[in-house]
């Protein structure tokens, strides 16, 4: 390695690093698993979040469907209605 131009203070970095020789066993080794087993969990993984997307849209489906439907328990049109009950109207005497 070159160590011309470099500032005083990365010199002695670099000497300070390569002056101690590595010690065996310190490095860590990277292990890959094989390639059908990487292929399996992306698969499994991808199958998952899936099956969570549908989920999702199906249960916002029978929501709404149910809103608009007017079920009970839920904020359908009934609760339209109400509304529109609640809005004040001109007596028949004031006309």
């Amino acid at each position: 390695m070159e160590k011309t131009g470099l500032p005083p203070g990365v010199v002695r970095l670099l000497d300070l690093a390569t002056a101690v020789p590595e010690r065996k066993g310190a490095r860590r080794e990277l292990k890959r698993d094989p390639f059908l087993a990487r292929i399996g969990a992306g698969a499994e993984k991808a199958w998952k979040s899936n099956r969570d997307v549908f989920t999702f849209v199906g249960e916002v489906s029978v929501a709404v469907l149910r809103m608009f439907r007017g079920r009970r328990g839920s904020a359908g049109p009934t609760c339209w209605r109400s509304s529109r009950s609640a809005v004040p109207r001109p007596s028949p005497s004031s006309r």
